[in-house]
């Protein structure tokens, strides 16, 4: 299982990623995919390296970050990653990567109060992955 968070500032999706890896319904690990060289797919080639192959663990949510371009989206939606959007206003890497219907908006719980009904809480996204299969 698979879990994208794009989008939102750096500390709202630290925040969000954190609040998820607290979690103990199921075991949760964080890929970050920042940082890497955009040249020639390193990113998607990360991606690839990792879940090309049979996941051993079928209880294991993977949480992906730092996700930059139109590639590396597709192949995720491709595995059937729930894609989540932090809620708010759109960081530029929306100039180039696309939202789709089925996508989830998030934020973490201290903000929620304030949120319209369609974001989504950490836990609850947690809950939406182990169901999305």
């Amino acid at each position: 299982m698979i879990i994208v968070i794009l989008g939102g500032s750096e500390a709202i999706s630290s925040d969000i990623v954190s609040q998820l890896m607290q979690s103990e319904i199921t075991l949760i690990r964080h890929l970050s995919i920042a940082g890497l060289v955009q040249c020639q797919d390193v990113g998607l080639s990360r991606l690839k390296s990792e879940f090309d192959y049979p996941q051993k663990l079928t209880n294991l949510v993977t949480i992906v970050t730092g996700i930059t371009t139109q590639k590396e989206l597709d192949y995720l939606r491709s595995k059937i990653a729930l894609i989540c959007h932090c809620y708010g206003e759109l960081a530029p890497i929306y100039d180039h990567l696309k939202c789709e219907k089925t996508d989830k908006y998030v934020l973490p719980h201290p903000l929620l109060f304030t949120a319209p009904d369609h974001i989504y809480s950490p836990d609850e996204v947690l809950s939406l992955s182990l169901i999305h299969i």
